[in-house]
């Protein structure tokens, strides 16, 4: 399986992915219009609309999945609702997604973290569109809590100082990081039957 994260929809059209991560406030249409192009593709990212953040998961030109992020961040208005469920199983292959700073939230995200890991699926990934500064999860290796799945966050490029977006193998080691803004990619181990 190949994830890639990614800014734009022009930046997908470059890659051959199974799975397609755009950052926290990408437009609709740069969603819509890749899941379009790519229907086989496993399409997700993050929307700002009437001051709320709304993530969307595609699959087969349809949205398959959403959510709106939990937190407030000073930019958008959190909605509050842990009642969510941001994990959907495709075949051997299960996906958790969370929104930038609900990572933060533990018992929803704990919550999500725990399900990844009790999923009978060969893969199992986070994805987590964002819009972090460099002081988020800076270190080559994540912590504890993000092991027992591939970990892939894609990073809005508002920040001049920003966190780098990176794809993390399921021990939390950093094995794909963008140098500057461009798109990365990694190929897991792990082949699944999407």
């Amino acid at each position: 399986m190949r994830i890639s994260c990614v800014l734009n929809k022009a930046e997908a059209n470059k890659e051959s992915s199974n799975l397609i991560l755009f950052p926290e406030g990408v437009s609709f249409c740069h969603l819509t219009q890749t899941s379009a192009t790519y229907p086989s593709a496993i399409i997700v990212g993050a929307c700002i609309k009437d001051q709320r953040c709304h993530g969307f998961v595609y699959r087969n030109s349809d949205i398959c999945l959403t959510y709106t992020k939990v937190n407030n961040d000073g930019r958008t208005n959190g909605s509050g609702n842990t009642d969510q469920n941001p994990i959907i199983e495709f075949n051997d292959f299960c996906l958790g997604f969370l929104i930038c700073n609900d990572i933060q939230h533990l018992n929803f995200s704990e919550e999500l973290f725990a399900k990844l890991r009790a999923s009978k699926a060969k893969t199992k990934i986070l994805c987590i569109p964002a819009n972090m500064s460099s002081a988020w999860l800076p270190c080559d290796k994540l912590p504890d809590k993000y092991h027992g799945f591939y970990v892939a966050l894609c990073n809005n490029n508002e920040f001049q100082d920003r966190c780098k977006s990176f794809i993390a193998d399921m021990g939390g080691k950093k094995v794909s990081v963008q140098r500057n803004v461009e798109p990365i990619s990694y190929r897991t181990t792990m082949n699944c039957n999407e």
